[in-house]
């Protein structure tokens, strides 16, 4: 068992490769298009912004969106099972 500070080789190694992964990721904080408030929505400002951002998701697709109802969803529901 290793002593606090004290870093067995492949310990030291493993910090090496997390410090150089480090410092390629970036975070850069913008603000996108023309959003003003970046706030979690809720309620039919939810649904509105879920419909909004579905159209240009398929518009930036070019696809057509789904025309089916919602009792034809080609989906299956498969209850989970109890723990």
């Amino acid at each position: 068992m290793l002593e606090l500070g004290v870093m067995s080789r492949t310990e030291s190694e493993r910090r090496a490769r997390a410090a150089k992964r480090a410092s390629r990721m970036t975070l850069n904080r913008a603000t996108l298009g023309h959003e003003v408030d970046l706030s979690p929505v809720r309620g039919a400002d939810a649904i509105s912004l879920a419909t909004q951002l579905s159209r240009e998701a398929f518009s930036l697709a070019k696809a057509e969106p789904a025309t089916y109802a919602r009792t034809s969803i080609p989906v299956r529901f498969v209850r989970r099972r109890s723990a």
